[in-house]
């Protein structure tokens, strides 16, 4: 899977997980309370819990209401249409604090001063979720462990989601998107390397920075995604190479241990020059529309349709027919 669409469908998970956390923000949370209960009752003597079962009474009843001291209610335990739930208030009678168990799953909710919701944590069939909100109730940052991995949403102002960070099978990545939603900048570490994305504000690719075993590139896109300059570090050579609109190399410019070299081709990727500087000597050559080499200056070494091969020494001019033998020359 290439890069940009990891990105996408991590974009659509994103657009998913910020559906979830409204989901989240417009239900009453609760947790599970499976994990506390077992070490509740382990703190309990086994002798002194038989002795204690054979004398209890049991109180049923659809809801339960705490006060304190002062006859005001700090709590409440009841069933109601989709579940039992818990209500924890403060001295203000201000709820803080929700618990609730329903059918998709437990959710926990917790609340500031002012009645407003500061966290939410949620389990269900997708999986686990946690969300920070701020003091005007809108989600900042969310946590979640999902089935294809763990993710991390920060959120602006508006519960516009900015920075996502995630890992599944094909490795961890970091998204940033901008005040739109759309996906601005990718760091990916996968499998073949690390890599590097930017795009534009239409979501169109525009560099790539990419490194392997092989060695490294930077690839520069125009507004419609087409290749138009690379940068390669390789192993054995180094070179830049120029596109054009319809993405056919033009330009080519490669540093080899033999030496630099220039090369030029048309609109139909056909050769029609060439500048090299190598250890046998610096030649400038020229081509037809067909390929065939019709000019050379400097140092030439011609192999004829036959097989001969001439040699010419530095400072050489060769004029050479489309069947490749010379039909003029000159030598300084």
């Amino acid at each position: 899977m290439l890069i940009e669409e990891r990105l996408a469908n991590l974009e659509k998970e994103t657009k998913r997980q910020k559906r979830l956390n409204r989901m989240l923000l417009g239900a009453i949370l609760l947790v599970a309370v499976g994990l506390i209960g077992p070490r509740l009752f382990k703190t309990i003597p086994t002798k002194a819990w038989a002795q204690a079962s054979q004398t209890w009474n049991v109180v049923r009843a659809n809801e339960f209401i705490l006060e304190d001291t002062k006859g005001k209610v700090r709590g409440k335990l009841s069933i109601g249409e989709f579940g039992p739930f818990l209500t924890l208030l403060d001295e203000n009678d201000n709820t803080r604090a929700q618990l609730r168990v329903n059918k998709s799953g437990p959710t926990l909710m917790l609340r500031d001063e002012n009645g407003n919701m500061r966290v939410g944590l949620n389990a269900d069939i997708d999986g686990s979720k946690l969300i920070l909100f701020d003091e005007n109730q809108k989600a900042r940052a969310g946590l979640y462990a999902l089935k294809d991995g763990p993710k991390l949403t920060l959120f602006d102002e508006n519960e516009i989601a900015r920075a996502g960070l995630g890992a599944d099978k094909d490795g961890p990545r970091l998204i940033l998107f901008d005040e739109n939603q759309k996906v601005r900048a990718g760091l990916g570490a996968f499998k073949d390397g690390p890599r590097l994305t930017l795009f534009d504000e239409n979501v169109k690719a525009r560099a790539a920075l990419y490194a392997s075993k092989y060695g490294s590139s930077l690839t520069l896109y125009d507004e419609n995604s087409m290749t138009r300059a690379g940068l390669y570090a390789l192993q054995d050579e180094s070179r830049l190479t120029l596109f054009d609109k319809n993405e056919k190399a033009r330009a080519y410019l490669r540093i080899l241990q033999d030496g630099p070299s220039l090369t030029f081709y048309d609109e139909n990727s056909m050769t029609r020059a060439g500048l090299y500087a190598l250890k046998d000597g610096s030649r400038l050559t020229l081509f037809d529309e067909n390929g065939n080499n019709r000019f050379v200056a400097g140092t030439v070494k011609i192999t004829t349709p036959d097989g001969k091969v001439i040699e010419y020494p530095d400072f050489s001019l060769v004029l050479l027919g489309p069947d490749g033998k010379v039909i003029w020359s000159a030598i300084k």
